[in-house]
């Protein structure tokens, strides 16, 4: 088979590729997010490498290749073929170097360790990571989960200055932290690791929550603190890695129009999605339920046409209500005021999502607007009148693209009940204070350390505060502690 038919059958999936020379022999091993797209950009006329990829290049006649189910798998495959094969083009890894892997030690209280070599000893692996990703994951765990650093015993009379830091429970304390509280700690690492990153930043924004509401606002400034560090770490990490994907693979880029293409036949809608509106829902025990919407242009995200809702008609938890309610109050206002329809509404949520959100659209006499909705857990796409999901190919592009534009709906919902959410707590505490000004709340604040400890302090506590009199900490006092049978 010559090399251009070869070319041609390159699936867009994960996987490793072997060039091989005319007499056979592997002279390349590589990996690749798209086996089809980096591979072909080695035989593009504009492919400017270092002499010795065109050295290479200039010598293939053959090229096999293996399909790996994830990038971590196409890590240990290109490993491993480099191992046996030694190919005489491929500089790392001849030196029987392999990716790192991270362990977590088994004992009561785990530690978190990279290795070298994989299933070297007791413990639980996780990887192989490219060795800049690996710092960068040690990192982002340190500053989510307390697990301890010390490889020593954990039997002291005096925590070191990671217990100071907060960055560690102490487990060095006997009997000062239970293993089950621990092991909980654990497992959310686990979850971490196997790439539920999402989740459990999430599980840490509503802890911060809990801790705000609780007025422990101390421990709710260090949860934020901790998750933004990580939200940027992940960010850094998302950049890498993009850049790695993107490096020489300048062939056959798959378009957003083939996204739009793919999403069209799938769901059998009667044009090309060229204008797509999503929408989310998001609330926090059941208070302030607000929901978003956004719009893709060509593909895109067309940010000036973002919307945001504050739920109105629903009481409670009810995700069903408050999505026909959104969608209901969307598309009245562009029919009344005569303004072009989406090519495609996008609904996060299964089945019961979708029913509610087409009832909404007949009431309107829009039954043909087309519509889906997108299942979180499978990632599957539902369409009205169709009992069977529409299931795409995971590496799809128009699977990303549905996904992308639920995602970007599902943050800019978020992001407006956090907002929300961080304006009842001012509000709640000391912006309620009358005659008391800005400088005054940051003295109070930066004496006592929180509001939780201003409302433990007695009206001479706060006379003490740099700028309050004896009259005003007692108008303090008596504000922050209302009569009882008052407002």
């Amino acid at each position: 088979m010559e090399l251009k038919e070869i070319l041609s059958k390159l699936p867009n999936s994960p996987g490793i590729y072997l060039m091989k020379s005319a007499e056979g022999r592997v002279i390349y091993v590589g990996k690749a997010v798209s086996l089809r797209r980096r591979v072909r950009s080695y035989f593009q006329h504009d492919f400017a490498e270092s002499p010795r990829v065109a050295s290479m290049v200039s010598q293939v006649r053959d090229i096999e290749w293996r399909l790996a189910e994830s990038d971590s798998q196409a890590l240990l495959m290109e490993s491993n073929a480099i191992k046996t094969l030694k190919p005489r083009y491929n500089v790392l890894l001849k030196d029987d170097k392999s990716y790192p892997y991270l362990r977590l030690t088994q004992e009561d209280y785990p530690r978190i360790e990279s290795v070298r070599r994989p299933y070297h000893g007791r413990g639980e692996y996780f990887g192989p990571f490219m060795p800049g990703d690996l710092q960068g994951t040690l990192r982002l765990i340190h500053e989510l989960f307390p697990l301890r650093y010390c490889e020593g015993s954990l039997k002291t009379k005096k925590p070191c200055i990671y217990y100071e830091m907060h960055s560690c429970l102490a487990p060095c304390l006997a009997g000062e932290v239970p293993v089950e509280q621990y092991g909980r700690i654990v497992r959310q690492v686990k979850d971490f690791l196997r790439g539920k990153k999402l989740e459990v930043l999430r599980e840490v924004e509503k802890k911060m929550w809990a801790k705000s509401d609780s007025l422990d606002f101390e421990e709710a400034a260090r949860l934020r603190d901790r998750m933004e560090k990580a939200k940027r770490l992940i960010l850094q990490q998302k950049g890498a890695a993009h850049l790695r994907q993107r490096e020489g693979e300048m062939a056959d880029r798959p378009t957003k129009t083939q996204g739009l293409e793919q999403l069209q036949r799938a769901c059998f809608l009667p044009k090309l999605p060229r204008v797509m509106e999503a929408f989310d829902i998001s609330h926090f025990q059941g208070a302030q339920s607000v929901a978003s919407m956004v719009r893709f242009r060509d593909g895109v995200p067309s940010k000036k046409d973002y919307r945001k809702f504050k739920i109105r008609t629903v009481q409670g938890i009810d995700d069903f209500a408050s999505m026909a309610e959104v969608v209901r109050r969307r598309y009245r206002r562009l029919r009344d005021e005569r303004q072009p329809l989406p090519d495609l509404v996008l609904i996060d949520g299964g089945k019961g999502q979708l029913h509610e959100a087409v009832k909404a659209l007949r009431e309107l006499g829009l039954p043909d607007l087309p519509t889906i909705s997108l299942a979180k857990r499978e990632e599957h796409l539902f369409i009205p009148g169709r009992a069977e999901p529409v299931i795409l190919p995971r590496q799809s592009a128009a699977l990303h693209l549905v996904q992308w534009i639920r995602d970007e709906a599902h943050r800019f919902a978020v992001t407006y009940h956090k907002t929300l959410r961080a304006r009842g707590v001012r509000e709640s505490s000391l912006d309620t204070l009358p005659s008391i000004g800005a400088k005054r709340k940051q003295a109070l604040l930066a004496h006592f350390g929180s509001v939780a400890s201003l409302r433990q302090a007695d009206a001479g506590a706060i006379g003490r505060v740099p700028g309050f009199s004896g009259k005003l900490a007692q108008k303090v006092f008596a504000l922050l502690h209302p009569p009882q049978g008052n407002p």
